[in-house]
């Protein structure tokens, strides 16, 4: 689990804000992070953004930046708070760009979590 630890707080995670928030423990947090790693929210965002669908692309993205915030995933946090900035100002274009960033990074959260 250490390894799990070290290896997601190298990858930009506030590990210590996310056990926090998991009750102290360890155990739990890595069972959130898993839980989210098959959440759905990052392809509902994705759906949304394919349907040029700007109202629910910051709904969405409302929904992953308070679940990244309470779990530290830091880099996915703020990628999520730019897209809702970008949607509410119609920034279509840059939030695509903003988007591939945010799976790239759950993709990496997910390898790392699978590899334990």
């Amino acid at each position: 689990m250490k390894k799990l630890l070290e290896e997601l707080s190298y990858k930009g995670c506030d590990v210590n804000r996310g056990i926090e928030r998991s009750m102290g423990r360890e155990d739990y947090y890595i069972e959130r992070l898993k839980r989210f790693a098959e959440s759905d929210y990052v392809d509902k965002l994705d759906q949304a953004y394919a349907s040029r669908d700007l109202k629910k692309c910051r709904l969405y993205a409302c929904s992953l930046e308070s679940s990244c915030f309470s779990l530290g995933l830091k880099p996915m946090y703020y990628l999520s708070s730019n897209i809702i900035n970008l949607a509410g100002r119609s920034k279509y274009s840059d939030l695509g760009i903003v988007l591939e960033r945010l799976k790239t990074y759950q993709q990496g959260y997910i390898s790392i979590l699978n590899a334990q």
